[in-house]
């Protein structure tokens, strides 16, 4: 029995029919991978708010006015931190790369920076922030450029070129940041009191 099987397999017809069921299941196979790898239909575009985004922009600038009237109270209000989202700053004193992990670090850094500032008499001036930003729903996020100014009290002065990205969320009360990406944006130049730039070690 075994022989007829092997010489049934050998007839050209069923070698003939063999092969067209192997390229029907090839055909089959194909077609169902080009389904699978096509797309499922147009993307969803993002609408964003423009209303929405300028109120953020407002909030930042707000921020800003903070800074620069070395308001911590009002500073610490409106930066609420996150548990899960780091945030990246860098050292007033080394300009070494600072990550900030929670609420508590961000207001332990904010009052070390502030602390020292009105210690030395130091006067901080963030100037011309070019602020951008885009909001959905809850959700906001931001780009920044400005110029920091640390002016000492016998009127020399170090300017700073900074960049930043931050991310908002609306709360009952209006936006708060709950993180931040802070880097220099070129080095810093000194200047004495007279207004002539010192050269930078």
């Amino acid at each position: 029995m075994l022989g007829n099987r092997l010489r049934s397999y050998q007839r050209p017809e069923s070698l003939a029919g063999f092969m067209k069921a192997s390229m029907l299941v090839l055909i089959l196979v194909t077609v169902g991978v080009s389904q699978n790898n096509s797309p499922a239909g147009p993307k969803k575009q993002v609408v964003w708010n423009e209303a929405e985004a300028k109120e953020l922009e407002s909030q930042y600038h707000k921020l800003h006015d903070a800074w620069n009237a070395l308001d911590v109270r009002a500073l610490k209000r409106m930066i609420v931190g996150d548990e899960l989202l780091a945030s990246f700053d860098l050292d007033p004193d080394t300009n070494d790369p600072v990550k900030l992990t929670s609420k508590q670090e961000i207001d332990k850094f904010t009052d070390k920076m502030f602390e020292g500032f009105k210690k030395n008499g130091v006067k901080t001036l963030a100037q011309h922030p070019m602020i951008k930003c885009r909001a959905i729903g809850e959700l906001g996020v931001c780009t920044e450029e400005c110029k920091v100014q640390l002016i000492m009290p016998d009127g020399e002065k170090t300017v700073q070129l900074l960049r930043a990205s931050a991310v908002a969320i609306r709360q009952s009360d209006g936006w708060k940041f709950i993180q931040w990406h802070m880097s220099a944006a070129g080095p810093a130049e000194k200047f004495d009191k007279d207004g002539r730039q010192q050269p930078t070690q």
